[in-house]
């Protein structure tokens, strides 16, 4: 079972099996949806409260109305099971982790994926975002078990740019942090005594689906 408190925190949503329900904050419920799944497993309210999103095991992205709901929409992209859901700061974009060893971008104004999938070596098990919208990180699992950190504007200037040239291409470099071994990270003393590990904040770009791409035109 899942359960998130929307943005205003005036009420909740739960999904178990394929069961979505909204609540009040005291526990009263306002209204119950059955889907086509027999698992939901991530969800994630819009900024404003209004829609309700989660992925099913169709590998698609449903979006609800939370007042009634309604299903509105249905992502359609991935190839394999989503396991994880995060949005923006600002409600624009909707960001999407899956076993198809992909994150996805979606523009929720116009409901359509943003650019390629970003790549990664392994299934994708979680996607955050930074409080200011800068950043996002993604995980993958496996024996090398990553955590990639990714700038968010330079993946939708990426997308801007290759889709107004067709001859325009870019390595998007990427910043992986092996999630067991922070070689790559500084370790530096707490107030208390204790080893903290953190990423350097260095301007990371992206490792994406085009390794092999040189910079320029």
């Amino acid at each position: 079972m899942k359960i998130k408190y929307s943005p205003q925190g005036d009420k909740f949503a739960s999904i178990y099996r394929d069961d979505i329900c909204v609540w009040s904050k005291d526990g009263e419920l306002l209204i119950e949806t059955q889907v086509d799944s027999w698992s939901v497993i991530s969800l994630c309210w819009s900024k404003d409260g209004a829609y309700i999103f989660a992925p099913l095991t169709d590998h698609t992205i449903r979006k609800w109305q939370s007042i009634d709901g309604e299903e509105l929409f249905v992502f359609q992209g991935h190839t394999s099971q989503i396991y994880s859901l995060c949005l923006s700061p600002n409600g624009c974009h909707l960001l999407s982790a899956s076993y198809d060893y992909s994150v996805r971008i979606w523009d929720l104004e116009t409901n359509q994926q943003v650019g390629d999938p970003l790549c990664h070596d392994n299934n994708v098990l979680a996607v955050a975002m930074s409080s200011d919208g800068q950043y996002f990180a993604s995980a993958i699992s496996g024996q090398d078990a990553k955590i990639y950190v990714w700038n968010l504007d330079a993946v939708l200037k990426h997308s801007r740019e290759v889709g107004g040239d067709a001859e325009f291409s870019v390595k998007l470099k990427g910043h992986a942090v092996p999630t067991r071994d922070f070689s790559l990270a500084s370790i530096r003393q707490s107030n208390t005594g204790d080893r903290a590990r953190y990423v350097s904040p260095v301007l990371f770009f992206l490792n994406s689906c085009w390794p092999d791409a040189e910079i320029g035109k």
